[in-house]
């Protein structure tokens, strides 16, 4: 081999030492090259979780995976992603990738085609409470003494038994108070009267959070610096209700449910504290409310004859579905539903012409 030929491959691999090293160091670094761009840009990843798990991940309807899963080396843009298990609804959601960031979807809720539905009991009596059916021998036990000492002590103030602590509203004053069972420890809550008006009191599970409902449909939430009640909504609010893990609540008028932030979520997506979103509004009536409990992300709803299910993740779209049509099972119109979520059996209970129904979303149960 002569010396010009030595030399030849000698540059000719210093060349293509230095030429390939970088892209090594890139790649190794996250970046990748983008053809549209004609540049080399850093790549960013998702990560998906559902329950039930195992749903195929399609990101631009290429078949990436099954949740829950991490994927990486994604070029900055927006991705339409769906996912899919057989025997569940899908979901999609059109999600961006940013360079150097995880986009995560962490509650993703695959929801049942065709759920089971099961009577519990026929021929309920016309005063049958719902949520009373659903409570431990030992809860009613607490209720029914708080409604003792509610009777005896400040009998028609709007009261709710929280753990072990009653919060009422004394009508004299329109200033919130809170007692234990026996009413041995009293405090004053409030330090201004609410407006007059007839009031439910709704407080969150760690007792951190109170709102007061009035009659008129004005919605107050206490302030719990400045221990003063403050208007969230003027009129027309027909429910509110805390979610079991204190973060938010949402509160609901005739055809619109909203969502308001009582904490920041560190979680994608991110929120505010105090942050309000209108989650959705509808042309017919709005019945009945209350949070599923099992991710306190979704929040189940009753629409004319319908049970519907709706996701907080407002990125791109909301996710919404029908669990239940009641015309299914019964003509004519359903008249003051009734809906609860049973956290400890896991099961989604309601009320139609005279008969309890359940079934189970987490687990997916098909006919």
């Amino acid at each position: 081999m002569t010396i010009t030929t030595r030399r030849l491959i000698f540059w000719g691999l210093v060349i293509i030492f230095f030429t390939i090293t970088p892209l090594i160091i890139a790649y190794g670094l996250g970046y990748s090259f983008d053809w549209q761009k004609k540049t080399f840009i850093e790549t960013g990843s998702f990560y998906f979780a559902s329950s039930p798990t195992s749903g195929t991940i399609y990101i631009n309807n290429k078949a990436s995976g099954k949740t829950n899963k991490y994927i990486k080396r994604l070029l900055p843009r927006e991705y339409e992603i769906v996912i899919k298990k057989d025997g569940y609804q899908p979901w999609e959601k059109r999600l961006k990738i940013e360079s150097g960031i995880v986009t995560e979807a962490r509650n993703i809720l695959l929801v049942p085609q065709n759920p089971k539905i099961e009577i519990v009991q026929k021929d309920v009596a016309q005063n049958f409470s719902l949520s009373a059916f659903t409570l431990t021998k030992t809860e009613k036990q607490k209720i029914e003494l708080a409604s003792t000492t509610a009777n005896t002590f400040f009998k028609n103030s709007p009261y709710q038994l929280v753990n072990d602590d009653i919060f009422y509203l004394k009508i004299t004053d329109y200033i919130l108070y809170k007692t234990d069972l026996g009413k041995i420890k009293k405090q004053q809550t409030s330090l201004e009267p609410l407006p007059v008006d007839s009031y439910k009191i709704s407080v969150s599970p760690d007792e951190k959070s109170i709102a007061a409902l009035g009659k008129t449909g004005r919605l107050f939430l206490l302030n719990a610096g400045q221990r003063i009640f403050e208007e969230i909504a003027a009129s027309n609010i027909k429910d509110v209700q805390f979610s079991p893990d204190n973060k938010k609540l949402f509160y609901y008028s005739e055809t619109e449910l909203v969502v308001l932030y009582l904490d920041k979520i560190l979680i994608q997506p991110y929120k505010e504290k105090g942050q309000k979103e209108t989650v959705t509004r509808f042309s017919e009536k709005i019945n009945s409310a209350i949070w599923y409990p099992e991710d306190n992300e979704h929040i189940i709803f009753v629409v004319g004859d319908t049970v519907k299910l709706i996701e907080l993740d407002d990125r791109g779209q909301r996710n919404i579905y029908d669990l239940v049509k009641m015309q299914k099972f019964a003509k004519g119109t359903w008249e003051n539903p009734q809906t609860i979520y049973d956290a400890k059996k896991e099961r989604l209970y309601f009320i139609n012409n005279n008969t309890l129904y359940s079934l189970q979303i987490k687990t997916g149960q098909l006919w």
